[in-house]
């Protein structure tokens, strides 16, 4: 910790990212929305393809709830296979409260 080591610096050569700053740096999740890709463009980490994935995907979601679709999704991770243009790109950061196991869990995202 920078308390317990105040005579210590790291060489300006080696600390490129400034990472002093990153211990005051409070992370949030986000989600990216990617408009226009083909189903084939896409392949999930678990080993279907994109076009498989998402057939199972748009049958599901329409039948959960909103919290088992927060859950559902946190476990949908996809690869591009060919890069997307910015202009189709939407951030979000996600604003929740309480967790998606409690009754009371609501969540909003606010586009960044």
């Amino acid at each position: 910790m920078v308390a317990e080591n105040k005579g210590f610096k790291i060489p300006d050569e080696l600390n490129i990212i400034s990472i002093e700053k990153l211990v005051k740096f409070s992370p949030e999740p986000i989600i990216i929305k990617i408009r226009g890709v083909q189903d084939e463009n896409l392949d999930k980490e678990d080993g279907k393809t994109g076009k498989e994935a998402l057939d199972f995907l748009r049958n599901i979601l329409p039948t959960l709830s909103k919290k088992e679709r927060f859950e559902f999704e946190q476990y949908c991770d996809f690869e591009l296979l060919k890069p997307v243009p910015v202009e189709q790109l939407k951030f979000y950061k996600i604003k929740a409260n309480g967790h998606p196991k409690d009754k009371e869990f609501t969540y909003k995202l606010m586009e960044i």
